[in-house]
């Protein structure tokens, strides 16, 4: 059990204040999520490699140094698609097994110049795709903890480390952090670098990362994009409510969340009003995203297995040739129809400053042979805008995360972590870090 003021349950930036503040040593800390991964990791498999005495060796030279950068002495974990010296890069693949990289990812390199401690590789998905690894939901073990980015959420649910990188295609972030109950920022597409990191989708891609707070992600923009924009004041928000692309396997306790969300926000004073329906087809959205990712899949992951088919899930294999059946012609028309689509949801943002919608259509899904239903990601990935999922609820009878996001205009990545951070205030969280 984590008590309140133990190290591995301070967010990064409560971590990095204290590290520079030297009531809190690097060290210590790393120590402190070092003992935990070893106490809960062989029941949770969170991770794919540790090295301990590599992580001490880099928190002690933190230590001995004056702090710089904005995460200096703090931990972080790295998901498993993406290149951190001095790790294995496996991709979720036996593949890859012997996979060792002389240099880190662009993003891996800016969080050790931020001074980041990289403790290690979080589990992903086989090549980030569909097929689960080994890692449970800490918040119910019986169920899975989602999808790419299972190890990342599952580390910081289980409080193993402050902050992890994830990434998403589909909903390999805002997916993850719903079911286990932490923060994940879906970066707009483009925003963040992917240098040295699996290459899935070149079309949707995008770079993020899970935390424990709002306040983890704007250190994060800080860091990657700069300075921020000022805070808007509360009373100006104008808050759309957005149910969701239609579904029949809703939680019936999913809608109710969003609707009780909504009112809390009215009571505190913001404007809040529905949004149904978009101003594009969101079915026809849903269809070119499958079609632009399994045609970029198949063409970018068929040659990294080429002569090792054996060694790839029958999931996998069939996600290849679907993507083989989608036409030239037809991934040219999804490109084009998704650039259309992206204007017409540009033209909302008239009405209203930012989206509250649904991160996944439940609690985790029961079981560890699926990730779970991505349908509530999926159209903000195919739309390029950024996303944060924010743990906002619980099922009564069990206990279970409940997650909702929010949806910013493109490329205002600060303005919606702002405007996320006090809607989250505002809602609250049944989940402390």
């Amino acid at each position: 059990m984590v008590e309140h003021g133990d190290p591995v349950a301070l967010t990064a930036t409560e971590a990095a204040r204290r590290i520079r503040a030297r009531s809190l040593t690097s060290v210590q800390l790393v120590t402190a999520c070092l003992e935990r991964i070893q106490e809960r990791d062989p029941e949770l498999a969170a991770w794919v490699e540790v090295d301990a005495e590599s992580a001490l060796a880099e928190a002690a030279v933190r230590d001995a140094t004056t702090p710089q950068g904005a995460l200096h002495g703090v931990p972080v974990g790295i998901k498993d698609n993406a290149d951190a010296v001095p790790f294995f890069t496996r991709f979720g693949s036996p593949i890859y097994r012997n996979n060792k990289p002389c240099q880190d990812a662009a993003h891996v390199a800016t969080l050790r110049a931020a001074g980041a401690v990289i403790l290690g590789k979080t589990v992903t998905t086989e090549f980030a795709t569909m097929s689960p690894g080994p890692t449970r939901n800490p918040r119910a073990p019986g169920r899975t903890p989602g999808g790419s980015s299972s190890g990342s959420a599952a580390a910081l649910a289980d409080h193993h480390v402050p902050l992890a990188t994830g990434s998403q295609t589909v909903s390999s972030l805002v997916r993850p952090a719903a079911f286990c109950g932490v923060y994940g920022w879906k970066a707009s597409f483009g925003r963040l670098p992917l240098e040295g990191m699996l290459a899935t989708s070149t079309t949707l891609d995008t770079l993020g990362f899970l935390a424990r707070s709002v306040d983890d992600f704007l250190l994060l923009h800080e860091i990657f994009l700069g300075e921020l924009p000022q805070a808007p004041a509360p009373t100006s928000l104008r808050i759309g409510l957005h149910a969701g692309p239609t579904s029949n396997e809703w939680h019936p306790e999913m809608q109710g969340l969003l609707a009780r969300a909504g009112e809390k926000l009215r009571q505190a004073g913001l404007s809040v009003v529905d949004v149904d329906p978009m101003p594009f087809s969101v079915d026809a959205g849903i269809e070119r995203h499958w079609q632009i990712m399994s045609h970029e899949i198949a063409a970018l992951l068929a040659p990294r297995i080429r002569g090792e088919e054996s060694q790839v899930t029958a999931v996998l294999l069939d996600l290849l040739e679907e993507g083989r059946r989608v036409s030239r012609k037809t991934f040219v028309q999804a490109v084009e129809g998704r650039e259309a689509d992206r204007a017409a949801l540009a033209g909302l943002w008239a009405d209203c400053d930012l989206l509250l919608t649904p991160a996944a259509l439940g609690p985790a899904t029961p079981g560890l042979a699926s990730t779970g239903n991505g349908l509530c990601g999926r159209l903000w990935s195919y739309l390029a805008v950024p996303s944060i999922a924010c743990p906002m609820g619980a099922t009564e009878a069990e206990h279970l995360p409940l997650g909702l996001q929010t949806i910013g205009p493109e490329g205002q990545d600060g303005a919606t972590m702002l405007a996320t951070k006090i809607i989250a205030d505002i809602v609250g969280s049944p989940y402390v870090p």
